[in-house]
C-alpha cells in the first residue's frame, strides 16, 4: 500500500503487477533452485516487458507517469508505460510537413488573454511535454547541480539546467505569437505573477498598454504598499537581457 509518512521503505499498490511480481521473485529465490531459478523468471519478465513495448501495448494495471512515492520497481514499469503511451501517440499522428503546418496554424486562441500592444487573440502554444523522471533520476540531478560548487560559473550553468524546460516553453509561444512579448508569455504561464492595474491609469499610458503593470515578486501586498510594484532596474536588466534571444 502507499505510504503516508515520511520514510525509505515504499511499496506498489496491492493489486498492481509489481506486487505479483516482487512476491513470485521472492518465492522463486527461497525455492531449491535459489539465484538460478531467479534469474531465468528476471529474464523472462524482461523479455515480456521488451514485447510490450515492442508491440506498442500498455502494461496491465500500470500508470504512465512515474509517482515517487511508489518503490522504484514500480517508477521503473510507469516509465516504461509512459515510453510505450509516447510511442503509440507518436505512430497514430504521423504527419506530413503540410499537415503539420496546418496544425500549426489552428492553434486555439484563449478565450479572454490578447497580445497587449495589438490587441490581437492570444494563440494557445503547442508546448513539449516535460519528460517525467523516476526518483533515482531525480537524485542523480540533484547531486549533479550540487557538485556544480558555488562559483558565478556553476550559478550560470545552474540556472540553464534549470530553465530547459521554460526556455522551451517560451520559445513555443513566441512561435504560436510573433507579436508577444514578455508580458504576454507571463499572463499565459504563470497567471499568479501578473498583477493587474488599479483602476484610474493614468492618461499618459498608451492605450494598449494599460492592462501592462508588473511582474510579481512571489511576495503578497504588504498594507503600507500600493497595490503596484515596480520591478528593480538591476533585475529587469538582468531578465531581458538573458530573454532577447527568446522575446
Amino acid at each position: 500500500e502507499r505510504h503516508t509518512n515520511a520514510g525509505p521503505v515504499k511499496s506498489s499498490p496491492a493489486v498492481s503487477i509489481t506486487r505479483k511480481l516482487s512476491v513470485s521473485l521472492c518465492l522463486v529465490l527461497c525455492s531449491p533452485g535459489g539465484m538460478l531459478a531467479f534469474a531465468q523468471l528476471w529474464r523472462a519478465v524482461i523479455e515480456k516487458l521488451r514485447s510490450f513495448y515492442e508491440s506498442g501495448k500498455l502494461i496491465p494495471g500500470i500508470s504512465a507517469n512515474p509517482d515517487t512515492s511508489y518503490s522504484l520497481l514500480h517508477q521503473k514499469l510507469q516509465m516504461l508505460n509512459a515510453c510505450i503511451s509516447q510511442k503509440i501517440e507518436r505512430e497514430s499522428a504521423k504527419y506530413t510537413s503540410v499537415e503539420v503546418e496546418d496544425q500549426f496554424k489552428k492553434q486555439e486562441e484563449h478565450d479572454t488573454l490578447q497580445i497587449l500592444m495589438t490587441g490581437e487573440p492570444l494563440r494557445i502554444p503547442l508546448t513539449q511535454r516535460h519528460p517525467p523522471v523516476t526518483e533515482d533520476i531525480q537524485e542523480e540531478m540533484v547531486e549533479a547541480l550540487t557538485k556544480l560548487g558555488s562559483s558565478a560559473e556553476a550559478s550560470r550553468l545552474r540556472a540553464e539546467m534549470h530553465s530547459v524546460a521554460l526556455m522551451s516553453d517560451m520559445q513555443a509561444f513566441k512561435a504560436a505569437n510573433p507579436t508577444g512579448r514578455l508580458e504576454d508569455f507571463i499572463r499565459w504561464y504563470s497567471p499568479r505573477d501578473w498583477i493587474p492595474l488599479s483602476p484610474g491609469v493614468s492618461p499618459e499610458v498608451p492605450p494598449m498598454s494599460q492592462d501592462k503593470p508588473c511582474v510579481s515578486d512571489g511576495a503578497p501586498p504588504q498594507d503600507n504598499e500600493p497595490e503596484m510594484k515596480n520591478i528593480k532596474k538591476e533585475k529587469s536588466t538582468d531578465c531581458d537581457s538573458a530573454l532577447i534571444p527568446l522575446l
